[in-house]
């Protein structure tokens, strides 16, 4: 079976996480890191011509700057997938993140190995179910 590589870009301001995420994705042979930002404003700028097959965007409290960041990519990358990713598993988050544009919810506590099951599957077009993956 081929699998699809998924190319990606990753929003996330705390740098650990970010880090460690990055190296996680770089070691897998599925994905495809075109970049990395900390700061919500630059990424939004730079991806348009990146047209990565996958968004994920770390959503904080209460997250305004990443929700319009969803509905601006959204609208600027109508074929990109974008995957919000949450420090807490709360429910209004989760939805708002939906309303604006977010194909997709991941938990920063996942299990990794389920987080790029479901990064690969966002950019290959599989379905997956049901539209969060949480701890």
């Amino acid at each position: 079976m081929t699998h699809k590589l998924v190319t990606l870009v990753l929003v996330e301001a705390q740098t650990l996480f970010r880090k460690s995420l990055s190296e996680t994705i770089e070691a897998d042979a599925h994905l495809n890191l075109l970049g990395e930002f900390s700061q919500t404003r630059a990424a939004v700028k730079a991806i348009p011509a990146l047209q990565p097959d996958v968004v994920l965007i770390a959503v904080g409290y209460p997250g305004l700057a990443e929700l319009e960041a969803i509905s601006t990519l959204r609208h600027s990358c109508p074929n990109t997938r974008i995957a919000a990713l949450l420090t807490e598993e709360l429910a209004w988050q989760a939805e708002a993140a939906r309303e604006h544009g977010a194909s997709y919810v991941l938990s920063k506590a996942a299990p990794r190995p389920a987080m790029l099951k479901a990064l690969q599957s966002l950019g290959a077009e599989q379905p997956l179910s049901p539209g969060e993956v949480t701890s």
